[in-house]
């Protein structure tokens, strides 16, 4: 006699409960925090994976996948078979995880089988959604001819998961997924993509969700924009497309498609960029700028620019149509002109707002050299840090080497990082004396850059010593999260460097972070002719929370207040990114956010805080490790800030936008409940007064 697979999974789920207690919650949480490193603890989350308590199975499954290594496929395929729908959409989306960043054809049969007969919707959406994301190897031309049948095979399986098991239509919730799939199917393979008329109607289609229904929702707003973003990265959002996102009565969707206004051809593109510029939401007005910026310049374009950077009332159109004249009109005079009045407004006293008169410095140094070193002091006098980074900007476009050099040795290390790049493109090698000055600085930002720009540097073994004595003052703090600054200085001592620094370099085989150590094993290597092997002695792991923890979490709220006014308010996601909603709330309550800044701002896109020095490369001490999952970067969603897998140091991002290109890269662990129209505000450098956690019932 045959068993099915669920029915054998449910005997097994049955005896389990008769057996001595297994992994909890914690434990579970424990073993993949440490990334399953050892057999033990990889067998803790096997074995979860077994347990009757189907919430225990699917943070199993779901933390087999975050592992990310493609010998799990079978041990989470078996869970495709789950008798609980939310344990079998977790394993879908485990199984494609586990395959990030490698040939996903090895899981394509897997899923595209369990799609064949899965009859719940929101299953089926989650299968849509992980095989949409799955990248496809190819080597050798029978690889390449393989690739397409599969691609073929995604595609086919795609419009029959957009309906429900029995040809009927999927709820809003579960369309949503299979929209997500079939979005970053054609964002994955657009250049691969034969012509598929059907996908294309399909995506039409789905331009309707909802609008006939008083009850749509969300989802079925987010099911128009994918459809919107598909279909203009396909380059299929043909003019009647366009009229219809830019008609539709959600803002968001009418944004999305401006994206795409570029792609239209003239006359339609005019025309329709002209109803985007009138639109009500300066997200539309925005996006329908930002379109103009590839295209060349022509008067029209340019009218049209000078309009938006004097006459629209959002801070953010008037940012990016003064950043799109920094390209040279064919009539310059009128361009001259506004950009000279609105960088000669700066008052280096007064206002805070300074933003539209730097963007426009920098602009005019590109199109009036003559006006722009006329006003190029003033900004370099302002007590502003963030000012004087955008006045060195707009030296380097004039070619002031002494103003550079002079700003490579300002208070600030973010002007000195934005200064240096200016010289070396400029004098290139000549400036080895200006970046060698850097390293005695401790911002890791500033070194990186430095060492970054010091490769190939005639003066050899002089660079790699003093690179190496800046690696070793800053490996003193013992930060993992110095990790980039300290790689890229040993880059300069392994490439000017000899053997006569190696007794320097030793002790750092038992260095704290496994990668310096490697790094260290291999110049070593290289020096000695012999194979050097690395000890690292890695740091004690961090405190994990507890379940009592969490469970306070998820009756928490954060709220950032800022400086310029309005606050911030954020719920934590403590069951899908335990560690790091433990970590920000943790963070807020110890006062850490407290007075940092926003220090990187695009609109409609994101706005990343919380350095120390408000910049990319310095956070808090030790790294988070990567969550991701389920959860979509919708707008108002937000994120842990990271350069690589499991590095995040405690800065976070808000996405201004629908960013579902982040999915499954990025980790959200939190979503914003009030205050968007702050964020959205939000300038470069605006400070976050304080954190405040308040707790909830």
């Amino acid at each position: 006699m045959r068993f099915s697979r669920a029915a054998v999974a449910t005997v097994l789920l049955l005896l389990a409960a008769c057996g001595p207690p297994g992994p909890d919650r914690s434990t579970v949480l424990s073993a993949e925090d440490a990334r399953a490193s050892t057999p033990q603890q990889l067998q803790i989350l096997l074995n979860a994976a077994g347990n009757p308590d189907a919430s225990l199975r699917a943070q199993a499954v779901r933390a087999l996948g975050r592992l990310e290594r493609p010998s799990l496929v079978d041990s989470i395929a078996q869970h495709l078979d789950d008798p609980d729908p939310v344990v079998r959409a977790h394993s879908a989306d485990a199984l494609a995880q586990s395959v990030f960043g490698s040939d996903g054809s090895r899981v394509l049969d897997t899923l595209a089988g369990r799609a064949e007969v899965e009859q719940d919707p929101w299953v089926r959406g989650v299968l849509a959604r992980s095989l949409g994301r799955l990248h496809l190897g190819r080597v050798g031309l029978g690889r390449v001819e393989n690739t397409f049948a599969q691609l073929g095979r995604i595609s086919s399986t795609l419009l029959s998961l957009s309906h429900a098991f029995d040809g009927g239509p999927l709820p809003d919730s579960a369309l949503v997924q299979v929209a997500l799939g079939i979005e970053s199917f054609v964002r994955l393979n657009v250049d691969k993509l034969p012509a598929n008329g059907a996908m294309k109607d399909r995506l039409r289609d789905l331009l309707g969700t909802g609008l006939d229904r008083t009850d749509a929702g969300r989802d079925a707003m987010h099911v128009r924009a994918l459809a919107t973003m598909a279909l203009g990265e396909a380059g299929a959002l043909d003019a009647e497309s366009m009229r219809r996102a830019l008609d539709d009565p959600a803002p968001d969707v009418r944004a999305d498609a401006a994206r795409f206004l570029g792609t239209l051809p003239e006359p339609d593109r005019r025309k329709l960029v002209g109803r985007a510029l009138a639109d009500a939401s300066p997200h539309v007005r925005f996006a329908a700028v930002r379109s103009l910026i590839p295209q060349p310049r022509t008067s029209s374009s340019c009218s049209t620019l000078e309009a938006a950077a004097t006459g629209d009332t959002a801070w953010s159109v008037k940012f990016i149509a003064l950043a799109g004249l920094q390209q040279p009109c064919p009539d310059r005079s009128a361009q001259r002109t506004l950009l000279r009045r609105v960088a000669g407004s700066f008052d280096p006293a007064g206002a805070r707002d300074w933003h539209e008169p730097a963007i426009a410095l920098v602009g005019l140094a590109h199109i009036a050299p003559a006006s722009a070193r006329t006003l190029l002091p003033r900004f370099l006098t302002s007590p502003d840090p963030f000012v004087r980074a955008w006045a060195a900007q707009a030296a380097g476009a004039l070619g002031r080497v002494p103003t550079l050099d002079s700003l490579a040795a300002d208070s600030s290390d973010n002007v000195r990082t934005a200064a240096i790049q200016e010289l070396v493109r400029l004098r290139g090698h000549d400036a080895d004396s200006v970046l060698l000055a850097q390293t005695s600085r401790d911002d890791p930002q500033l070194l990186l850059t430095a060492a970054d720009l010091l490769k190939g540097s005639p003066r050899g073994v002089e660079v790699a010593r003093e690179a190496l004595s800046a690696f070793e003052r800053i490996s003193r703090a013992r930060r993992e999260t110095y990790r980039d600054p300290r790689r890229a200085l040993l880059a300069r001592v392994g490439e000017l460097g000899d053997s006569s620094l190696a007794p320097r370099l030793d002790p750092y085989l038992r260095d704290y972070d496994p990668r310096v150590a490697r790094d260290v094993a291999d110049i070593l290597s290289r020096w000695t002719e012999h194979t050097v092997e690395a000890h690292p002695e890695p740091l004690p792991p961090p405190t994990l929370p507890t379940s009592a923890q969490l469970d306070s979490i998820e009756r928490t709220t954060v709220l950032l207040h800022m400086r310029r006014g309005g606050t911030i308010a954020v719920r934590l996601f403590p069951n899908a990114a335990p560690t790091n909603a433990f970590r920000f709330a943790r963070q807020a309550r110890e006062g850490y956010f407290d007075g940092l800044t926003f220090h990187r701002v695009i609109p409609n896109y994101i706005i990343q805080g919380g350095s120390p020095s408000a910049n990319e490369y310095q956070g808090s001490p030790r790294y988070s490790r990567d969550e991701v999952g389920l959860l979509v970067h919708w707008r108002g969603r937000v994120g842990l800030s990271t350069r690589g897998r499991d590095t995040g140091d405690g800065q976070i991002f808000i996405n201004l936008g629908d960013n579902v290109s982040f999915d499954h890269q990025y980790t959200v662990w939190g979503e914003v409940v009030s205050g968007m129209d702050v964020a959205d505000a939000v300038q470069e450098g605006d400070v976050i007064e304080r954190a405040e956690v308040r707790a909830e019932g």
